[in-house]
C-alpha cells in the first residue's frame, strides 16, 4: 500500500523538475539574448563615436553575425 501513497508525490516531483528545467532553459535563452544583443549595441555605439561609415559598420556587423 505504502508504494501506491508513494508513486503520486514522485509524479507530481517530476513534472515540477521538468517545468524548473524548462523555465531556466527559457531564462538562460532569454539572457543569452539579451547579452548579444546589448554587446551589439555597444559596438555600433563604439563605431559610431570612431565615426565609421555606414558601410563599415555594417560590414562589422555582418562579420560577427557570420562567427555566431
Amino acid at each position: 500500500m505504502n508504494q501506491n501513497k508513494n508513486k503520486p508525490d514522485w509524479v507530481i516531483i517530476s513534472i515540477v523538475a521538468i517545468v524548473i528545467t524548462s523555465l531556466t532553459g527559457m531564462c538562460m535563452s532569454e539572457y543569452i539574448s539579451y547579452l548579444s544583443t546589448k554587446q551589439k549595441n555597444e559596438t555600433i555605439r563604439e563605431a559610431i563615436e570612431k565615426n565609421w561609415s555606414i558601410e563599415n559598420i555594417q560590414g562589422l556587423l555582418n562579420s560577427t553575425k557570420n562567427e555566431n
